[in-house]
């Protein structure tokens, strides 16, 4: 039987995230774990930009990941779970990985697909890879 005390809930803003938000917070709340909301972003160096334009393009992502949270974590709030979040910028096929070994999760919990970009389309899905990558179960939702 497995022992759930930390579970790792990457979010995006698609469907997907939501839903697996709405199962993490049942299994959180059966095993009485605590949960890591994690939300990537990705930035782009564009040459014209100045270290000015950079960090502001930088405070918009992490705004708009930070409201991502806010919405994916509803069901969190609605079954009264204990959570913490964490915004990181970086591929999420690297971070979510990284992350369930350096927090010590006992499982990952995600959407099975996600809002992606022509990385996902090429390469295969961040899911997938997360799959491949992490020492922890992981519960992909549909």
């Amino acid at each position: 039987m497995i022992n759930v005390k930390k579970i790792l809930l990457p979010v995006d803003d698609s469907e997907y995230s939501t839903r697996a938000a709405e199962m993490t917070a049942r299994v959180a709340q059966n095993f009485a774990a605590q949960v890591v909301v994690l939300s990537c972003y990705r930035i782009y160096k564009v040459p014209q930009f100045d270290d000015d334009t950079l960090g502001r393009a930088m405070d918009e992502l992490i705004k708009e990941r930070a409201a991502i949270i806010e919405r994916q974590t509803a069901p969190l709030r609605q079954f009264e779970v204990e959570y913490e979040t964490r915004i990181e910028g970086g591929r999420p096929s690297n971070i979510v990985p990284r992350f369930a070994q350096e927090e010590g999760v006992d499982l990952v919990i995600m959407g099975s697909k996600g809002r992606g970009d022509l990385e996902g389309l090429l390469l295969g899905s961040v899911t997938h890879k997360v799959m491949q990558s992490v020492q922890c179960p992981v519960l992909v939702v549909k």
